[in-house]
């Protein structure tokens, strides 16, 4: 009977050690076939050769529409004044030649307008009012005794408080997006900017701006980091979506990379800079990098009024074209020619004929 009982309990504790084993082992089947979809949700999906083949490529077409009229051609004119006090001198002999300068526009048949700013970022962008008897921020070809005007005015801005911290560009940009200033801009004129400083934007830009620019001998770091609205691309891009259809130039009248005899000239009294920003935002938009240095500026001045000239009877895309733009003039004429250079297209037409362009073209 003890013999018996021993058997049974054998045998039951083999059976149930046969059970636990076959549930142990069917857990690891399910778990690996569960894994199954896992790993095959991971998978990268076949690639299908035909849709890559019949894939788009997506092209950046853009288009600009004009007016050519040799007649009268508008131009809004931004001198824009480094009022930091080692500026004065050079400032107010600048002042001293615009006479000259507006003369050659109005004898141009160019219906300009100017309006007066500094480098200062603490007037956002103001636009100051002209003195010496003309009223209102707009100087144009109708104002009387334009000399002592502008004279007066320039040395009005060295009457307020200056700053170290020189922000041409940042300052065209907060110029361009005050609305105090809308009549600055007029619908169909060209843009054309003067920027006038012996330091660069924030007084010393960057060190390492692309890397092929002389570096200043002290570098200002108390001024702050470059910030967007500092730089010209930035500067560019806002100004084509707030005045579309737009030629722009900019000249600076700077000190010119590696022109150390005026770098080493302007840094006998004051700490100064390579102009580098001014003049990559003057390459950037086709205009004109001169030297502060310049006994009177009137070389200066007469470079940049032949270069207006020269703009109001282009059209500017916004990049040098990938493929041929195709122009059309209307009313559609044989003897109206164009050329393209870079960004720019140049027209020849008759001077006793308005038309109107179209240009479409693609960028990168």
């Amino acid at each position: 009977m003890k013999n018996t009982i021993i058997k049974i309990a054998v045998l039951v504790f083999i059976t149930s050690l046969q059970s636990l084993l076959f549930q142990n082992c069917s857990r690891v089947q399910v778990s690996d076939v569960a894994s199954e979809p896992q790993v095959s949700a991971t998978r990268a999906p076949a690639s299908d050769s035909t849709t890559e083949a019949t894939a788009v490529v997506t092209k950046d077409i853009r288009s600009r529409i004009a007016s050519l009229d040799s007649e009268i051609s508008k131009v809004d004119l931004l001198l824009v004044i480094d009022n930091s006090g080692s500026m004065k001198e050079d400032s107010l002999a600048l002042a001293g030649k615009l006479s000259e300068f507006f003369t050659y526009l109005s004898d141009s048949k160019i219906d300009w307008q100017m309006c007066l700013t500094s480098t200062s970022l603490n007037s956002l962008g103001k636009s100051y009012d002209w003195k010496g008897g003309a009223s209102g921020k707009v100087l144009n070809k109708q104002t009387l005794n334009i000399q002592t005007v502008v004279t007066q005015s320039v040395s009005y801005l060295f009457g307020l408080s200056g700053t170290s911290d020189e922000r041409g560009v940042a300052q065209s940009y907060q110029h361009l997006t005050n609305l105090e200033n809308k009549n600055c801009y007029r619908a169909g004129a060209s843009f054309v900017s003067i920027i006038i400083s012996d330091e660069d934007e924030r007084s010393t830009g960057e060190i390492d701006y692309n890397t092929i620019i002389p570096k200043p001998i002290k570098i200002n770091t108390s001024t702050g980091p470059i910030e967007q609205i500092d730089r010209p691309e930035f500067y560019l891009s806002e100004f084509k979506i707030l005045q579309p259809n737009k030629n722009i130039q900019v000249h600076s009248i700077v000190i010119p990379s590696k022109d150390d005899v005026c770098f080493a000239k302007q840094n006998q009294y004051s700490s100064v800079s390579f102009g580098t920003f001014y003049e990559n935002l003057s390459k950037l938009t086709s205009g004109t990098t001169t030297s502060i240095c310049e006994a009177n500026y009137s070389t200066n001045l007469k470079t940049i009024s032949e270069s207006i000239k020269d703009l109001s009877q282009k059209v500017q895309l916004d990049c040098i074209p990938t493929e041929t733009p195709v122009v059309k003039v209307e009313p559609a004429d044989s003897v109206v020619s164009y050329t393209l250079i870079d960004n720019l297209i140049s027209f020849n037409y008759p001077s006793n004929k308005s038309y109107s362009v179209s240009v479409s073209y693609t960028c990168n």
